[in-house]
């Protein structure tokens, strides 16, 4: 059946074909100069790609709900990510 995975790290390129449409902006921690549905710095798009991608995910079917705590840089904040898991908490969907 779908699964839904919340990636919570420096975003995820959502546009990237291995994703096949299956990748969405859910919320970003960051201000509005770092928006969810983009990542600047790679590590978060590597990570969806593991869980869901078509070509290595672990589950190439799953949707992908890009929660973005991590800058460029690769740094955040404790306050960040617990509004993160707080979204998440409050929006998700299941499975």
């Amino acid at each position: 059946g779908e699964v839904n995975v919340y990636v919570m790290d420096t975003g995820v390129r959502i546009t990237h074909n291995d994703f096949e449409g299956r990748a969405a902006a859910a919320f970003s921690a960051l201000d509005s100069n770092n928006p969810a549905g983009e990542d600047c710095h790679g590590h978060g798009t590597h990570v969806a790609g593991l869980v869901a991608g078509k070509t290595y995910g672990a589950n190439k079917k799953a949707k992908i709900h890009d929660v973005r705590v991590l800058s460029c840089s690769g740094s955040g904040s404790t306050s960040g990510i617990l509004r993160a898991l707080e979204w998440v908490a409050n929006n998700h969907k299941k499975p």
